[in-house]
């Protein structure tokens, strides 16, 4: 193999990386926006629980402990 075609195999393999690199980055930055988002949500749904929950108290109705969450 010439100097020439070793020199074109290296640039393929660093472009082959570089691609494979900013591939990973794009995928992980949007992994991070869904996790955001449905961190989001679940943090809403929590708060709108609470205030559920608390309103029910408020009128005595009893609300039965959320096992779920017990270890």
């Amino acid at each position: 193999m010439t100097s020439e075609g070793i020199v074109a195999v290296l640039a393929a393999v660093g472009v082959l990386i570089g691609a494979g690199a900013t591939a990973f980055i794009k995928v992980l930055r949007e992994v991070r926006k869904v996790h955001k988002i449905v961190n989001q949500q679940r943090t809403d749904m929590q708060s709108y629980q609470w205030v559920l929950t608390d309103s029910l108290r408020a009128h005595g109705i009893a609300v039965p402990r959320d096992k779920s969450v017990e270890g």
